[in-house]
C-alpha cells in the first residue's frame, strides 16, 4: 500500500505533461495516477466485499484478494491498507471510486 500511495501522488504532483497509452486510453499525469488509485481502491473494495473486513495486506497480482508473509501475521483492519486507500479517496474523490 505506502508503495501505490507513492507512486499514484509522485506521478501526480510531478508529471511532465506528456501521455501514455494505458488500457487504450491515453492518460496525462493524473490520469494515470487516478488510474492506480482506482485500481487500488477497487482491490480493497473487492477483498472487503468478500470478507467483510479489511485486511492489512493484498496481493498485487490478484485484485481483491488477501496478502501474507512479513514478520507477523497479518491483521485485520489495520495497517497501510486502509490508511492509503482513506487518503487515496480523499485526494482522488469519485474518480477513485469503482
Amino acid at each position: 500500500a505506502p508503495l501505490q500511495h507513492m507512486l499514484s501522488e509522485g506521478v501526480r504532483k510531478y508529471g511532465d505533461g506528456s501521455r501514455v497509452l494505458l488500457n487504450g486510453s491515453s492518460l496525462d499525469h493524473t490520469g494515470v495516477a487516478r488510474y492506480i488509485a482506482r485500481s487500488f481502491v477497487r482491490s480493497c473494495y473487492l477483498a472487503w466485499r468478500s470478507a467483510g473486513v479489511m485486511h492489512e495486506k493484498m496481493r498485487a497480482d490478484v485484485p481483491g484478494d488477501f496478502g501474507g508473509g512479513g514478520e507477523y501475521t497479518p491483521q485485520v483492519g489495520f495497517g497501510w491498507t486502509n490508511g492509503v486507500c482513506l487518503e487515496l479517496l480523499k485526494i482522488h474523490g469519485g474518480e477513485a471510486l469503482i
